[in-house]
């Protein structure tokens, strides 16, 4: 009896793995596409995250080289606005010079100008003029009304 118990037991216990490799291969034969399906899925996953880490690293190597292409864009313009500046300040000062230099040249052009006259007329004796023309004046220097009454004679229309 008791031999018989366990053989029955036995039985069952053997049953039971039966049962159990059953739903396990069963199990494995639906799980089996999935993890192909999701093994092929894995391999296109890396490929795509492989292909976005090399993207990736191109446009980091891009954004540094337009980083620094901008950076010296900006150098540049802030060279070109320095040398604006420097240029529109040496213009203003020659625009400020010339015509400070072209009024101080005019004083200096008029104080010379005062200046000469003033010491042309020092150096100048008044000459006295005198109000009778040379014609009338005759050797006495006395003016001879009589010659010019000649040498201006007009005959007139009732005169002859």
């Amino acid at each position: 009896q008791s031999a018989q118990r366990s053989r029955v037991r036995k039985l069952q216990y053997i049953s039971e793995l039966e049962r159990s490799v059953n739903a396990l291969q069963t199990e494995v034969s639906t799980l089996s596409p999935q993890v192909t399906f999701l093994d092929h899925q894995r391999v296109l996953l890396n490929v795509d995250n492989s292909a976005l880490k090399q993207r990736i690293a191109a446009l980091a190597q891009d954004k540094l080289f337009k980083d620094a292409h901008c950076e010296a864009l900006k150098k540049e313009v802030s060279r070109l606005r320095q040398l604006y500046h420097e240029q529109q300040q040496h213009l203003q000062k020659e625009m400020h010079a010339s015509s400070t230099g072209a009024y101080d040249l005019q004083q200096h052009q008029f104080g010379k100008l005062e200046q000469g006259s003033s010491s042309q007329m020092m150096d100048q004796k008044p000459e006295i003029s005198d109000p009778s023309p040379s014609h009338l004046k005759t050797t006495s220097g006395i003016p001879d009304h009589r010659e010019n009454n000649a040498s201006h004679s007009h005959t007139t229309p009732g005169s002859q």
